[in-house]
């Protein structure tokens, strides 16, 4: 069974897994788009980040464009019953826990998938038809002329019930596997502001900035931070537009969407620095709702 699916323009390539493939078979992120690897010549921007044995079901063993859509109907569920994870499928709840991503909830329906392929573009589709919650998805990935990255998506609901939620990427880029510290930046058109979070307890290991955040030292081993309802400080409407890079390596990634925003959070381990930006989503029976990503890779 093929694995991966390689689409390139011009010197640069991206590996992405196929939704039923081996390579990861968690069930967080959606598995339209799975990558494995973003290159532009010699330069490698996002790759494996995880440490240890390649685990195929564990929820994070994804890189690059990783997205995650909220688990819909599990609050309502009673143990034993299913609930939906779009692009991933049905999953049963096992208990009366709250809902938890890094649980491995048995997969009970994956929905049926297809996949459409070019040099320089794929297209994958995912059809579930448990109603109440019947939908098609597609998501088109495709390399642009001017060497950026569009990533397309289309949510109709063909079923009879609302399908309401958000969606959020977590943008795992590794450039070349530098080190997360005082060469780590992100950046954005407004002067932010937000809430940091240091799971050890300890005060703030970087700084807000007029256009972004730095980290003032390296991250230890084990050590995660966070500054989490990350907005436009004037209270302005925060745009979907932001880069994130190494200065070390001298790489950065630019994102940019139409897409709405309802918070960005930035999340960091010795590893890997991400920016997540959230977009929520109400569509009704008959409804589609059409966003597109746009990366440019400098």
């Amino acid at each position: 069974m093929e694995q991966t699916i390689t689409i390139r323009c011009g010197f640069s390539s991206a590996v992405l897994a196929l939704p039923e493939s081996d390579l990861y078979t968690g069930v967080r992120f959606d598995h339209a788009g799975v990558f494995r690897e973003i290159r532009r010549g010699e330069d490698v921007y996002s790759a494996r980040w995880l440490e240890g044995p390649e685990d195929p079901g564990r929820h994070d063993n994804v890189t690059g464009p990783a997205e995650e859509f909220s688990a819909i109907g599990y609050e309502r569920a009673l143990p034993g019953e299913v609930f939906l994870k779009i692009g991933v499928g049905l999953l049963r709840k096992e208990d009366g826990a709250p809902y938890d991503f890094t649980r491995s909830y048995p997969l009970v329906h994956g929905g049926n998938w297809s996949v459409e392929t070019g040099k320089e573009r794929v297209l994958f589709r995912h059809l579930m038809d448990f109603s109440p919650w019947n939908y098609d998805y597609r998501k088109e990935i495709c390399w642009e002329e001017d060497g950026g990255l569009s990533i397309d998506h289309l949510l109709s609901n063909t079923g009879p019930a609302f399908l309401e939620g958000s969606v959020y990427n977590h943008n795992f880029f590794t450039f070349n596997g530098s080190r997360i510290g005082s060469g780590t930046f992100a950046g954005f058109p407004f002067v932010p502001k937000g809430d940091w979070r240091n799971w050890k307890g300890d005060a703030p290991v970087g700084r807000l900035t007029p256009g972004g955040i730095r980290l003032d030292r390296d991250l230890s081993q084990g050590e995660k931070v966070c500054i989490e309802h990350l907005s436009a400080a004037d209270g302005e409407k925060t745009p979907y537009n932001f880069s994130i890079g190494n200065m070390e390596a001298g790489l950065q990634v630019g994102v940019r969407s139409e897409a709405p925003l309802s918070r960005i959070q930035f999340w960091a381990n010795h590893r890997v620095a991400c920016l997540e930006p959230f977009t929520p989503f109400s569509i009704a029976p008959g409804a589609s709702f059409r966003w597109t990503l746009h990366y440019r890779f400098e």
